[in-house]
C-alpha cells in the first residue's frame, strides 16, 4: 500500500485558487488513466465530478458516491468499443486488459475488510428477447457478480422501472426507494446497468449521547442555525494548513471519515484544490499528526439525487451519449444503443453511534492510541461552519462517499 506521506508528495505543489463555485479541470488531469490502481482511479473520478456537482450545490448540501459511479460506468465500458471506449477510459481513469479484474479485486477488498458493514450489488436489466454478447454477459458475471434481469421495456416501461427501484431499495435497506423517476424509463430503453452500495458502520470511538447538545452552526449563506452538536476528545489523525483543519475518524469496520473544515467562505476554494489534485485527498491534506483532539461535530442527515450525464460529457465522455457516435456493439448488435442518462442518488446519516449511507447509480441505455499526561492541550476542531467530508477505505484510500455540508439542520 502506498503510504500517505508518499501520496502526499505527489501533489505537494497543488496550486490554491480564489474561492469560487466555478471549477476547472486541467487537460492533463482529465485524461490521465491510473494504470493498475483502481482505488486511485475511483478517487480521480471523485475529484473530476466534485467540480460540476459542487457547482450545482454551491450553498446546499452534497453527497455522492464516486465508487458507485465508477463501478456502474466501468461495467458499461465493458461493452464499449472504438472512440467510445477510449473516451470512457480517459474519464474513468482506467485502461488496459486487467481493468475489470482490478476493479473486481477492489470491490472484494472493500467489502471484505468491513466485516459485512459494506454491501455492493450489481445488476443488468435487459430487454427480453434481445441478444446479449456472450463476452459481455460473462464479464458482468465473472468480475461484478452481476444479476441478469429480463424485463419488457417496450411493452411496460413503468413495471420495469418499479422492478429496478424495488431491487435498489432492497439492497440499500430502503434508503433509496426510488432511484428511477417516472421519466427515466421508456419504450426505447433497452438496458439498465445498476450499482447499489450500502454502508452501516460504527465509530471506533462512539460519541456519548450525553455530550450532545444544541449549538450554533454558521451556514454558507451566513445564517446561524441551531444543530445537534456531538462532542468528544480523542487521539486522531489531524492535519492543518493556513486555511483549513482536518480530522480523520476511524470506524470499527475498516473505514474512516475525513472531515475538513476550511476557513470561513473558502469551502469552494478547498474543493477546487482537491479537484486540481486529481481527487488525491492525502496530497492536499499533507502528512498527519496524531494529537489529542477536542472535537465538536454536528449530526447530519442529507441526500442528493442528480444526473451525472452533463458532468461526464463535460469531462470528455461524449460519444457514449450520442446516438450517432456511440459504439456499444460489445453489449449487443441487435440495435444501435447509447447512454440516455446516468442517474445517481446518495444519502448519509451521521449520529453518535456511527454512519449509515447508501448510493445507487443507473446507466440507462436506450435504442437510437492511549492518552499521555505529558501531551499538550488538545487541538480544538469546531465543525460549526460549512465543511467537506469523505468516507474511504482505511486500507487503500478508495473513496466510497464524498460531499459537503453547508447546513446540517
Amino acid at each position: 500500500m502506498i503510504s500517505r506521506a508518499s501520496r502526499s508528495a505527489l501533489f505537494a505543489a497543488a496550486a490554491a485558487v480564489a474561492a469560487s463555485a466555478t471549477f476547472s479541470i486541467s487537460a492533463a488531469a482529465a485524461s490521465a488513466p491510473v494504470e493498475g490502481n483502481p482505488a486511485a482511479a475511483v478517487n480521480q473520478l471523485a475529484g473530476r465530478l466534485l467540480g460540476p456537482l459542487a457547482a450545482e450545490h454551491p450553498d446546499g448540501n452534497l453527497v455522492y458516491s464516486p465508487f458507485s459511479a465508477s463501478v456502474a460506468l466501468t461495467m458499461a465500458m465493458g461493452g464499449a468499443a472504438g472512440e467510445t471506449l477510449a473516451q470512457m477510459e480517459d474519464v474513468l481513469g482506467l485502461r488496459g486488459e486487467d481493468t475489470h479484474a482490478a476493479l473486481a479485486a477492489l470491490i472484494a477488498g472493500v467489502t471484505g475488510e468491513g466485516g459485512g458493514s459494506l454491501n455492493v450489488a450489481n445488476s443488468l436489466w435487459a430487454q427480453d428477447g434481445m441478444s446479449i454478447e456472450a463476452a459481455f454477459d460473462a464479464l458482468l458475471r465473472d468480475f461484478y457478480d452481476s444479476e441478469l434481469m429480463l424485463t419488457d421495456f417496450r411493452a411496460d416501461p413503468a413495471a420495469a422501472r418499479d422492478a429496478v427501484n424495488a431491487w435498489v431499495a432492497e439492497r440499500t435497506a430502503d434508503r433509496i426507494p426510488e432511484l428511477l423517476g417516472e421519466r427515466a424509463v421508456s419504450e426505447i430503453t433497452r438496458f439498465i446497468l445498476v450499482n447499489a452500495i450500502y454502508l452501516d458502520a460504527e465509530w471506533r470511538h462512539p460519541f456519548d449521547v450525553e455530550a450532545t447538545w444544541t449549538d450554533d452552526f454558521v451556514t454558507a449563506s451566513g445564517d446561524v442555525v441551531e444543530v445537534e452538536m456531538m462532542h468528544q476528545t480523542l487521539h486522531a489523525e489531524y492535519s492543518e494548513a493556513s486555511d483549513f483543519q482536518a480530522v480523520t475518524l476511524p470506524y470499527s469496520e475498516g473505514f474512516e471519515m475525513v472531515v475538513v473544515v476550511p476557513d470561513e467562505g473558502t469551502l469552494g476554494q478547498f474543493e477546487q484544490q482537491l479537484a486540481d489534485a486529481g481527487g488525491d485527498l492525502d496530497a492536499v491534506l499533507g502528512a498527519p499528526t496524531t494529537p489529542e483532539v477536542a472535537l465538536s461535530l454536528p449530526k447530519w442527515d442529507i441526500e442528493t439525487a442528480t444526473t451525472l450525464s452533463t458532468a461526464l460529457q463535460s469531462l470528455g465522455m461524449v460519444d457514449a451519449f450520442d446516438a450517432d457516435t456511440a459504439d456499444f456493439t460489445g453489449i449487443t448488435t441487435d440495435e444501435e444503443i447509447f447512454v440516455g442518462d446516468v442517474i445517481h442518488q446518495a444519502n448519509i446519516t451521521v449520529t453518535e453511534a456511527g454512519t449509515e449511507a447508501a448510493a445507487a447509480t443507473a446507466v440507462v441505455m436506450v435504442a437510437g492510541a492511549a492518552p499521555n499526561e505529558d501531551e499538550p492541550d488538545p487541538v480544538v476542531v469546531d465543525v460549526d461552519q460549512p465543511f467537506f467530508f469523505a468516507i474511504r477505505s482505511a486500507d487503500n484510500g478508495a473513496i466510497l462517499f464524498q460531499g459537503h455540508v453547508n447546513d446540517p439542520s
